[in-house]
């Protein structure tokens, strides 16, 4: 208990070092004497208003008197994460805050998804698997962290295991605007490990939803499929598409990252 309630007091010190303001201590001090609730209550209005210093400060004095409380350190590693542009120490409290929580309790689906986005962020593409593979297992059924973990494995070039969440994930997402994308990577994700029929499908339900997208997909397969065709040769034939066929996945994937839907889970 004793290393837990230290890590809460230290990130508490972070906060006040990083303000910059006089009055900060003032408040901190003021923080002390509130309840629990009036605490979150004032954070989570600071958070939603972009008043990031003032959110921290409130989530740091509620992770401080719980120090095993995994949402209140997800909120204050988020509130950190939300200031990595300005604070550049703020990107290793966010993580130190995500590991906390998850250690905390391993379920926590929002602390898994948060962590794989900061991952993400950093091109830690293994790391960011993980995370998402986490919070696909804190919540099987949500089609954002199943399609944001096939993203994070196609990127590590963990191919099969992203052919495999982006067929969940264009379940999961039904008619969602994560629908487009979904079958976007299932079909890239299904040339790259040489399953052509089941891409073919995907592309075929993809050129009735969105037909530019399927043009631009379809461009992107042939290079697979050529790239593919030229890894087995130089095997003598041998089955699967590792090596160069994964890299070239990787490449194709990665000029169509969409950041737009991977924004879903954002800070």
């Amino acid at each position: 208990m004793f290393k837990w309630s230290m890590v809460g007091v230290a990130m508490a010190g972070m906060v006040l070092a990083g303000t910059g303001e006089a009055g900060a201590a003032s408040r901190l001090k003021k923080l002390a004497d509130q309840s629990d609730a009036a605490i979150y209550e004032q954070s989570a209005s600071a958070f939603a208003d972009d008043e990031i210093d003032r959110a921290q400060e409130g989530f740091a004095e509620l992770a401080a008197r719980n120090p095993r409380d995994a949402s209140v350190h997800t909120l204050l590693a988020l509130s950190f994460h939300r200031s990595a542009d300005e604070n550049p120490q703020a990107v290793e409290l966010a993580n130190a805050g995500y590991d906390l929580a998850l250690n905390a309790q391993p379920s926590n689906f929002w602390a898994a998804a948060f962590a794989g986005r900061a991952a993400w962020d950093r091109r830690e593409y293994d790391v960011a698997t993980s995370r998402f593979a986490q919070a696909v297992l804190a919540r099987p059924t949500d089609g954002r962290a199943m399609f944001a973990l096939a993203s994070a494995a196609y990127m590590a070039g963990d191919i099969e295991l992203a052919a495999v969440a982006a067929e969940r994930a264009v379940q999961l997402n039904g008619d969602s605007p994560d629908r487009v994308p979904s079958l976007r990577l299932a079909t890239l994700a299904n040339v790259a490990v040489q399953r052509g029929d089941v891409a073919r499908a995907h592309l075929a339900v993809l050129q009735e939803v969105n037909p530019a997208a399927a043009h631009d997909v379809r461009l992107r397969m042939v290079e697979l499929e050529q790239t593919n065709a030229v890894d087995t040769a130089s095997t003598d034939g041998a089955a699967g598409g590792g090596g160069s066929g994964s890299d070239a996945a990787t490449a194709a994937w990665a000029g169509h990252v969409p950041q737009q839907h991977l924004d879903q889970i954002s800070v």
